[in-house]
């Protein structure tokens, strides 16, 4: 792997691991089986706005 595609594929599961672990304070990740799933739970458990949540699950969606 070329060392930029490794430096960026580092970084997005930095982000990644990031946001899983502040997601992880609101919801039970274990119990959820889709990204879907936990952008509900954060919409009912949290108070944070549509496009918070809409950047959430953009950074759920991406592949690693």
């Amino acid at each position: 792997m070329l060392p930029e595609i490794q430096a960026s594929f580092k970084d997005l599961k930095q982000f990644l691991s990031d946001c899983l672990s502040k997601i992880d304070l609101f919801v039970d990740l274990p119990s959820t089986d889709t990204a879907s799933d936990v952008i509900d739970d954060l919409h009912l458990l949290t108070p944070l706005p549509n496009d918070v949540l809409d950047e959430y699950q953009k950074v759920l969606y991406q592949p690693i």
